[in-house]
Formats: C-alpha cells, sequence, structure tokens
C-alpha cells in the first residue's frame, strides 16, 4: 500500500512529498545535509521551491511566488520546465534511454560532436 508521502509524490509531482516544512527539514537534516538546513534556518531563509514555470517559483508550503534571481543550471537560459526541451526530453524517452556510461555510444559521441 502506498503512503501518503508515495501518493503525494505520483498526484502532484510539482509539491513536496512531506507534510510540512518541519518535516521536509528533518529528513533533509537527517539524510542529506544538515549544516544547510542550520544556515537556512538561522537566516531565516523558510523556502522550498514547489511549482516553477520559467524564471518563477512557488514556495511549496506557502503558495507565494518568487523570481528565481539565483538562476543556477539552465534555469538562467532556459526557465523552469521550458516547453521545448520538456517535449524534446520526453520524445527522447520514447526512443532512448540512461544508456550506459561505461560504454561507447553513438549518442554521445554524436552530441559531442555536436557540441563541439
Amino acid at each position: 500500500m502506498a503512503s501518503d508521502r508515495e501518493r503525494r509524490i505520483v498526484a502532484r509531482p510539482h509539491d513536496v512529498p512531506y507534510a510540512s516544512r518541519d518535516e521536509l527539514d528533518a529528513a533533509f537534516a537527517t539524510h542529506v545535509n544538515r549544516g544547510k538546513v542550520d544556515t537556512y534556518r538561522a537566516l531565516g531563509l523558510e523556502l522550498t521551491m514547489g511549482e516553477r514555470t520559467g524564471v518563477r517559483f512557488r514556495d511549496a508550503f506557502d503558495g507565494t511566488w518568487y523570481l528565481n534571481c539565483h538562476v543556477n543550471g539552465g534555469v538562467f537560459n532556459l526557465g523552469h520546465r521550458n516547453p521545448a526541451v520538456a517535449d524534446a526530453v520526453r520524445s527522447a524517452l520514447d526512443h532512448l534511454d540512461i544508456g550506459n556510461h561505461h560504454l561507447v555510444s553513438g549518442w554521445r559521441a554524436a552530441l559531442a560532436e555536436r557540441l563541439a
């Protein structure tokens, strides 16, 4: 039988699979990085990315929308959940899988050649 957390993941993947910020912080501190949780709390940064679109995201617990001024990774170029990127990934998943990074890959070679 699926837990409440598992049901939340399947039903609303942009939400957080924890019922409260305190529950999330406790799990993150225990299993990922206690120092990060402690530092953010000390700074008063109680913010958890939930729904994301373009340059904005919504706090998963209080629903407030923010502009993402941190914009790490590809977000500064493409935005969160860019429709063209999402469509390309969905299409690729119909034909490709994650592959194996130890073996020679024609797709990886073609991508590297194209990026060169």
